[in-house]
């Protein structure tokens, strides 16, 4: 039946672990229960007619430990009002688990990567974000969680929607997600895709994180939005061993996935990042577009970009900046034609060395044929290193990153 016609929605899995038994053995079911290390499951219920009513459960559990954990989440049709403020609750949640704990290991982190990253993972069954049962490891401690959904009254979630969810996982980390959605449909129990809104607060022992992240696409269709695509994380970080190892990102600058990405028009690409620690600053920002076309044995192509970084380190003081730009325009008729290519860099640092530094290269090719012309200076006013104030032992991380001025 289409979705909307039928009576009932009904999905579902169970997993039942049993390594002792080979595939393809025949074996009665009373005995791979019996012997099996760990059952898995989760059931979700839909009724469309009543506009909104969703009921899930999953669940895990390992006889031999014994351990368990149970998920269960409920999505009403008609909200309970919040007073005046125009938001209504639409759903509530709740999480109970005997040594199963949320660990990073689960989702094959290792124990240094960030908890934002721990709810970014997606393994199976469910392939989700955020806190799922299948995310947990068998520990000694226990799990408890509760949450609810949150969205505006009036539209039942259209304009916003968000779900609020906290959860302690003895002994090692206190977590408190939250996602929303914004000007689409609201956010249910068996949201597909993944909210683009999300933010995390994890507490642990040794240090408290946050972070805030979107990936949001206008309109939103397939992996890029025709209009406007927003990617990025902003992370922030304090640890409690050392006041002063705490990092605030707006994006990284390195590896390039984890930088703040924009897509606009389907056509420009933009990128930006901002790294503040009590090391120093670090910041950056670019942006190429691309252009390709081809009519009646005749293609044409146009690409540019710009990119911009800079940064200034507190111990010792030094600041250091550099910008380069280039582009190419090419055109071809029956196999035929002319390409123009170049670009500049401008780079500096000072005071301890005072550096100038520069670069410029155009080359033409027509009829298979390259000339080039290159320039390329540099002035220097005092190579001298100013080590005198450099930490004994290195410089403070951004995150898992160091600082070093290069």
């Amino acid at each position: 039946a289409d979705p909307k016609e039928a009576a009932v929605i009904i999905k579902g899995f169970l997993s039942i672990k049993d390594p002792k038994i080979l595939p393809g053995t025949p074996e009665p079911l009373l005995s791979v229960l019996k012997n099996s290390t760990e059952y898995a499951g989760g059931v979700y219920v839909s009724v469309p007619k009543f506009k909104g009513l969703e009921v899930s459960a999953a669940m895990r559990l390992n006889p031999q430990v014994p351990s368990f954990i149970v998920d269960l989440g409920v999505e009403i049709s008609t909200p309970i009002l919040l007073g005046a403020t125009g938001l209504g609750i639409y759903g509530f949640r709740a999480l109970f688990g005997k040594k199963y704990v949320a660990s990073k290991d689960s989702v094959g982190l290792a124990e240094d990567a960030e908890w934002w990253q721990y709810y970014k993972a997606k393994i199976d069954p469910d392939y989700k974000e955020g806190i799922q049962v299948s995310k947990f490891s068998i520990k000694d401690g226990f799990s408890f969680g509760a949450g609810v959904s949150l969205a505006t009254s009036s539209d039942s979630g259209k304009t916003f929607s968000s779900k609020l969810f906290f959860m302690l996982s003895l002994p090692d980390v206190f977590l408190f997600q939250g996602q929303a959605n914004i000007l689409k449909d609201r956010i249910t129990l068996d949201a597909v895709p993944d909210p683009p809104f999300f933010a995390l607060i994890a507490i642990t022992k040794n240090s408290v994180e946050a972070a805030f992240g979107v990936n949001y696409k206008i309109p939103d269709e397939g992996n890029i939005g025709k209009i406007l695509t927003i990617d990025g994380v902003i992370e922030m970080g304090f640890f409690f061993g050392s006041s002063s190892s705490w990092y605030v990102n707006v994006g990284r600058d390195t590896p390039d996935s984890r930088r703040i990405q924009a897509r606009v028009f389907d056509l420009f690409n933009m990128y930006t990042y901002f790294m503040l620690s009590s090391a120093g600053i670090r910041a950056g920002a670019g942006v190429n577009i691309q252009f390709k076309k081809s009519f009646l044995g005749a293609s044409a192509e146009l690409s540019a970009f710009m990119d911009t970084a800079g940064r200034l380190s507190f111990r010792p003081k030094q600041i250091g900046g550099a910008i380069q730009l280039g582009g190419t325009v090419s055109f071809k008729f029956c196999g035929i034609g002319f390409s123009v290519w170049g670009g500049a860099t401008l780079a500096a640092e000072a005071p301890h060395p005072k550096i100038i530094t520069g670069e410029f290269e155009i080359c033409v090719k027509v009829l298979k044929k390259t000339k080039c012309a290159h320039f390329q200076f540099t002035w220097t006013d005092d190579t001298s290193l100013d080590g005198s104030r450099n930490p004994v032992l290195g410089d403070v991380p951004y995150g898992s990153g160091t600082f070093n001025l290069d």
